[in-house]
C-alpha cells in the first residue's frame, strides 16, 4: 500500500483528499505546514506528496526546494495541487522537480490519475 503525505494548510483540503484517497486503498498522512511536511517527509519516507503551494510562513514552493535539496528525501516523487494558475509558478514547480501541477479544483478523475500516473514510475 502507498503512502501518500498531504502537505496543505486547509483542514477541509486535507480532509476530502485522506477521504478519497483511503478509499483508493493509500496511507494518508497529513502536515498543516511546510516545515511539519519536511519533518514528516523524513520521518514517515511517504512515496508521493501532495504539496498545495500558497501556505503561511513557508509556500509550496519554498518546501520543494527544501525537499529537493535534503538527499533523504529528493527522491520522492512531488504532485503539486494549487489554486495558484499562474503560468510561472507552474513552471517553476515543474523545473523544480514536482511531476506534476493540478489545479484547485481538480475532479477525482484527474487527481487520481496524476497520482496512479507518477506512483507507476515508482513500482
Amino acid at each position: 500500500m502507498n503512502k501518500i503525505l498531504i502537505i496543505d494548510d486547509s483542514p477541509l483540503q486535507q480532509k476530502l483528499a485522506g477521504i478519497y484517497l483511503s478509499k483508493e486503498n493509500y496511507t494518508v498522512i497529513n502536515a498543516s505546514t511546510g516545515r511539519e511536511g519536511l519533518e514528516m517527509a523524513v520521518s514517515e519516507q511517504p512515496d508521493l506528496i501532495i504539496l498545495d503551494v500558497e501556505m503561511p510562513e513557508m509556500d509550496g514552493i519554498e518546501t520543494l526546494k527544501l525537499l529537493k535539496s535534503n538527499p533523504v528525501i529528493s527522491g520522492i516523487d512531488v504532485l503539486m495541487c494549487s489554486s495558484v494558475k499562474k503560468e510561472e509558478v507552474i513552471n517553476e514547480a515543474l523545473s523544480l522537480g514536482a511531476k506534476g501541477y493540478l489545479n484547485k479544483p481538480h475532479g477525482f478523475k484527474n487527481f487520481n490519475a496524476s497520482i496512479k500516473g507518477i506512483l507507476a514510475g515508482i513500482r
